[in-house]
């Protein structure tokens, strides 16, 4: 019985608890842990905002903020899921309405404090841009400058792809001499930028990223302004 000072003597700590138990004591209360997790960091929203920034005042790719995802929305949230080996994060345009082609739904996944791109100042601010940059319609990766290299800013070359491609009607069809139409409408015209419409051609209406979503061939961009969702 527990009344017996030779069993008390001979048990062990354990045996101690549970002889209490039978008793009616209460055990005692479960250590605290002693180095509790840390979530991780949430989305940069600063950093986030100060990207869009730089695309609105760099091409004028105009935005602005929401509190829901009713479509056309850019979603920009934090996570790990589809990351390359190297981490950082991703961008793309994953969805369009199939009349023409316009963006429709489009994410950003940051890795949680931005990884190794993020252990500096301009490797983080290249992150940012660079995968929105994707999102708002730079599909494809260009040759230098922000969308390939890890520059911080647009060469000339890429903000002059871009200042087309949102220059063109929705549903627009570029050729390599500059000439484009709109087959659902007829509408036609030009760019006197013929460099820009080759780029268009290989960093928008044919780049792989996104081409799952949208009819290849017809270019892809967001009606203006781009509602952009940050997700806690």
């Amino acid at each position: 019985m527990c009344s017996s000072s030779s069993l008390v003597r001979c048990l062990t700590p354990i045996l101690l608890a549970i002889a209490a138990s039978s008793c009616g004591e209460a055990p005692a209360p479960p250590t605290a842990p002693t180095s509790p997790s840390t979530p991780p960091p949430g989305l940069d929203r600063a950093a986030v905002i100060s990207a869009l920034d730089y695309w609105q005042s760099a091409v004028g790719i105009t935005y602005v903020l929401v509190e829901d995802l009713e479509e056309p929305v850019l979603r920009i949230r934090t996570g790990t899921d589809g990351l390359a080996s190297q981490g950082g994060g991703r961008g793309l345009i994953d969805g369009t309405f199939p009349e023409d082609n316009r963006a429709r739904s489009g994410l950003v996944v940051i890795e949680p404090g931005g990884g190794q791109f993020c252990r500096t100042e301009l490797g983080c601010r290249y992150l940012y841009r660079h995968e929105i940059g994707h999102a708002l319609g730079f599909l494809g990766h260009s040759g230098e400058g922000l969308m390939r290299s890890g520059s911080v800013v647009l060469t000339d070359r890429e903000r002059g792809m871009m200042l087309a491609l949102y220059s063109l009607p929705h549903g627009a069809r570029v050729e390599p001499n500059g000439t484009w139409l709109v087959p659902a409408t007829g509408a036609s015209g030009r760019l006197d930028d013929v460099q820009a419409a080759l780029d268009i051609m290989a960093w928008n209406m044919y780049a792989r990223g996104g081409a799952s979503y949208r009819e290849i061939g017809i270019i892809t961009r967001w009606e203006l302004p781009v509602r952009v969702y940050l997700q806690p």
